[in-house]
């Protein structure tokens, strides 16, 4: 097909379509795109990519012979700008239509081959058919151009306007060029001014700079001058001057020579500084000039040239653009001449993109690809380059970095763009690392530590629609993601002994035991279980009623173990946790460990304490043994049942929810006939239950010999050992406080350990110094108890016996009795007598038995008070005070600082017992039982485990204890 001027490329469509032989203009139609120029406008990017402010300015055709020279000759004529002064940036919009089904980005248009390739692929199309050219034009000279002239000025009526008005400095005859109002002088009488030595008054203006030349001539007597054109030209200096209506006025013309350039620069400061310096000489000289006459033609002669200077600012808007032209100032940074100016990339993997390292670079690459749904592969990769190509054979593209001298990486080549078509959607992607993943989801994690491998397929497709990764690779990129703010799994159980010792050097009786035996020939020692309890929570425990509560819950990281937990109860029934342990499992040798180191090294030798748990056979086994230090025989503790775990093992013998409700109301009364009322109605629902709770008490339940031990279970029974406190609840709600960490490599476990204490510490010291400024007595809990009984205190009537024996009897007015009627048992309100025995500073006795089992006196021992206006504080036991409160919750904890300014660590490094990985997935939740139903969760069921392991603590491994 002949090649045709781009210009008449319509023309030629336009008259093949007439024709009869339609084969040239379906021809032409094949080969022909439209080119659509946007200019004056700014990019913006959104989910289809790139995209214009405004509509394009021109539209021209082009063909196969369209050159990339014509394509810039058709943008320079259509934007009306030469070529010689500004220059154009063209960058075309191509649809590489991934992800989704557009998708847009620029390619810098540069050269012919790039246009060439942007022709075909566009033509190659069967849906698009346009090509879109984003132009920016800068000014190419934007220093003082040099422009040669040799037209006469004012030759016509018209004046010649300058841009701005001046101001002249003169010698002797002040010839100003224009006035500031009409500018030359448009009398027909002066037509011009001409200059011997070629030098004239040139008023000119480039790129908004206005530069005049001032002549000072000496008028020659036989010229005449009008007197009106002088007054025009300059209208305010005729009077200064010594211009009279009677000096002749002579007739001048201009003419620029070859060698005169317009806006050529001069130095204005050097032209200021010799004009200030010479003026006074000047005007002493001006009277002698004037008698010397050395123009024998009769024409002015210039005897100096003075530069003027414009008057900026007349109106809002200088009609000079370039004296309101601020583009280069809005993106002028300070400093940045110094410093130089960060480059700005288009393209996320642009060439001369630098990053902070390999891995940056790498990441950059594969977010790209990613998000564009393109593969590449790696060709190359060393400590110094690397290398990537599309995996498409048919695409040209690759992309080479290298390291920088800064250790710094570069894209120093990315010659081609993909010209692969990717597929609108993938089961995974070669660049969807585990990396990338943990990337992904890094910040989620860090909110959300319970992210299931279904959120994390969610917020991956969230990010890059196109790919839905293998279940593997999420869960690899979770483990990743843990990693990154935790540390990997193995390497925290390298610092865990730094840590500690870290957190000692700035906690003052921090303390904390080690256990682990050699297992590598390098020295390294296998991990095998810590214990570790902070100085302030040990500080605390004698302000604490001697009674704690332990428990155990698993560990649901990569490796397999458990967590043990022991706490204590403030005055406002608070939890106050006292220590904690990691082991591989519950056993008698693992509980056996922790509860010696928790009596020697944080609740003290001798020290008489009640032990809460379950009814694991291992916790059962340390308190027979007499080496441990919990010793129920030697009267070293007391052992008792948690309520809770009584009553799931009771549902699971008799399946019935009312018992199991007259349960958890029998188990807590303190009054001998209400907690004999409830084992009745127990019994006669189901006598199965009662035999269990009478044989849940002994060691061995199985065992006939073992007398029952009814104090173990129920409060009435227990003789004022729980203060109170019926469940282990403590410690699990202690478990379900750390549920998270717990996931977490084992140095996480410690750190979330001692930032909740910290919490704890830090909010409840606060209230307590409140309650201790108000001068409250006793805590809040107890306060609003002893007004509630005071209450009902009111309305009883006392008997004395003798103040001097101290023996009372107390009626309460319509008090609910129980009453056997056959096989019934009906509930009916009559008054009932209780009998008190009250000595000044010793415990209260009273028959519903509240005073002696949680020190705190009854509404029975407080009529009795009033009746003796008696002080009844005296009466509660210390253990309450607000004062005790505040010294419980009185120690302060302190950072413990960076990795690097921990103590320095010297010892065998720890290394996780590989044994203890845990196949499979991994479990985080407790089995639900009946009881968790009870409290609104789902029905389960679950019997407690225990071990078969019966024998002694045999602990035989290398110990670290601080």
């Amino acid at each position: 097909m002949p090649q045709l001027p781009i210009q008449s490329i319509k023309r030629s469509t336009e008259a093949g379509a007439l024709c009869k032989d339609t084969s040239i203009s379906l021809q032409l139609k094949r080969i022909m795109i439209i080119v659509l120029v946007y200019t004056g406008g700014q990019v913006q990017y959104g989910e289809t990519g790139a995209k214009y402010s405004i509509p394009p300015k021109i539209t021209f055709p082009a063909t196969k012979s369209t050159t990339f020279d014509d394509v810039k000759s058709e943008i320079y004529g259509g934007l009306k700008y030469s070529e010689s002064d500004y220059v154009i940036d063209i960058q075309a919009r191509y649809d590489v239509g991934a992800p989704g089904p557009h998708f847009f980005q620029l390619i810098p248009l540069y050269e012919e081959r790039t246009w060439q390739m942007i022709f075909d692929m566009t033509n190659g199309r069967s849906n698009w058919h346009m090509v879109e050219l984003y132009v920016e034009v800068t000014y190419a000279n934007t220093g003082l151009s040099q422009i040669h002239c040799t037209s006469n000025l004012a030759t016509t009526s018209n004046p010649i306007a300058c841009s701005t008005p001046v101001i002249a400095s003169c010698e002797e005859i002040p010839v100003v060029s224009q006035s500031p109002l009409t500018g030359l002088n448009q009398n027909p009488n002066i037509n011009s001014i001409t200059t011997k030595n070629n030098t004239a008054a040139v008023s000119t203006q480039v790129d908004g700079i206005t530069e005049e030349e001032v002549l000072v001539v000496r008028q020659s007597p036989a010229i005449p001058v009008n007197q009106s054109s002088v007054g025009t030209i300059f209208p305010d200096y005729s009077q200064d001057w010594g211009l009279s209506g009677d000096a002749p006025r002579s007739e001048v013309r201009t003419s620029i020579e070859e060698e005169t350039y317009v806006g050529e620069e001069t130095d204005i400061e050097e032209n200021i500084s010799e004009q200030d310096d010479d003026w006074s000489q000047d005007e002493d000289e001006d009277e002698d000039e004037d008698d010397v006459d050395d123009n024998a033609n009769g024409e002015p002669r210039v005897t100096k040239s003075i530069k003027s200077f414009p008057l900026v600012g007349r109106s809002d808007k200088h009609p000079v653009s370039a004296f309101h032209d601020i583009s280069v100032l809005r993106e002028t940074i300070a400093d940045e001449s110094f410093f130089g100016r960060k480059k700005q990339f288009v393209s996320p993997i642009a060439i001369g993109r630098t990053f902070d390292s390999k891995v940056h670079l790498q990441f950059a690459i594969n977010e790209f690809h990613i998000s564009n749904n393109m593969e590449v592969r790696v060709t190359t990769s060393n400590r110094k380059r690397v290398n990537y190509k599309c995996v498409d054979s048919s695409c040209k593209w690759q992309l080479y970095g290298k390291e920088l001298t800064d250790k710094r990486w570069k894209i120093q080549t990315c010659p081609y763009i993909h010209t692969c078509r990717a597929p609108a959607d993938r089961f995974d992607h070669k660049q969807l690392t585990a990396a990338v993943i943990a990337d992904v989801i890094r910040d989620d994690l860090k909110e959300n530590l319970e992210l299931t491998i279904l959120n994390i397929r969610q917020l991956v497709r969230q990010r890059y629609q196109s790919v839905k990764p293998h279940y593997n690779k999420l869960w690899r990129g979770r483990e990743l993601a843990i990693a990154q703010p935790f540390g990997s799994w193995e390497a925290s159980y390298a610092i865990l002994t730094p840590l500690l010792e870290a957190i000692k050097a700035t906690n003052p009786g921090t303390k904390y035991l080690i256990l682990s035996q050699p297992t590598t020939p390098q020295g390294h020692q296998a991990f095998k279980c810590t214990a570790w309890a902070f100085g302030q929570c040990i500080e605390a425990v004698p302000h604490l009623r001697p009674v704690i509560s332990i428990d155990s819950c698993f560990l649901s990281g990569r490796y397999r173990g458990k967590l043990l937990i022991a706490c204590g109860y403030d005055a406002e029934n608070r939890l106050l946790p006292i220590a904690f342990a990691i082991v591989e499992k519950e056993d008698s040798d693992n509980w056996g460990w922790f509860m010696r180191w928790l009596r020697n090294e944080v609740i003290g030798v001798g020290k008489f304490m009640c032990v809460i748990s379950d009814r694991h056979k291992a916790i059962k086994w340390v308190f027979k043994q007499p080496h441990i230090g919990w010793n129920e025989t030697s009267r070293e503790c007391v052992h008792r049942f948690c309520s809770q775990h009584v009553a799931k093992n009771l549902y699971k013998q008799c399946k019935d929810d009312d018992v199991i409700k007259t349960f958890k109301w029998v188990v807590k009364k303190k009054k001998p006939r209400r907690f004999a009322e409830g084992m009745e109605s127990i019994a006669h629902i189901s006598p199965n239950a009662i035999t269990y709770l009478k044989k849940s008490g002994k060691y061995l339940q199985e065992d006939k010999n073992e007398p029952e031990k009814p104090e173990k279970i129920f409060q009435c029974m227990d003789g004022g050992y729980r203060w109170g406190i019926m469940t282990s609840n403590g410690s699990e709600s202690l478990n379900n406080v750390f549920k998270k960490s717990r996931r977490l490599p084992v140095t996480a476990t410690v750190e979330e350990t001692f930032n909740k204490c910290l919490e704890w510490f830090v909010d409840r010291r606060r209230s307590s110094l409140d309650l201790v400024n108000s001068k409250k007595l006793w805590s809040q809990r107890i306060d609003n108890l002893l007004i509630k009984r005071g209450n009902k205190a009111g309305s009883m009537h006392v008997t004395s016996y003798g103040d001097e024996g101290g023996e009372y009897e107390v009626k309460v007015d319509r008090e609910r009795v129980a009453l056997r009627q056959g096989d019934r048992t009906i509930y009916v309100q009559r008054d009932f007598k209780y009998k008190v025995i009250l000595h000044s500073n010793s415990v209260p006795m009273c028959e519903c038995l509240k005073p002696n089992l949680t020190s705190v006196p009854c509404s029975h021992v407080l009529a009795v008070c009033k009746h003796r206006n008696l002080d009844e504080n005296q009466f509660v036991h210390p253990y309450y005070s607000s004062t005790t409160l505040a010294n419980t919750w009185a120690g302060r904890f302190h950072p413990y600082g960076n990795q690097n300014e921990w103590p320095p660590y010297n010892d065998p490094v720890i290394v996780p017992e590989s044994r203890l990985i845990q196949r499979g997935r991994r479990r985080h939740n407790r089995i639900p039982m009946y009881m968790d139903q009870m409290q609104g969760r789902r029905l389960g069921h679950q019997a407690h485990r225990s071990t078969q392991d019966t024998n002694g603590p045999g602990v035989s491994s290398n110990q670290h204890q601080r």
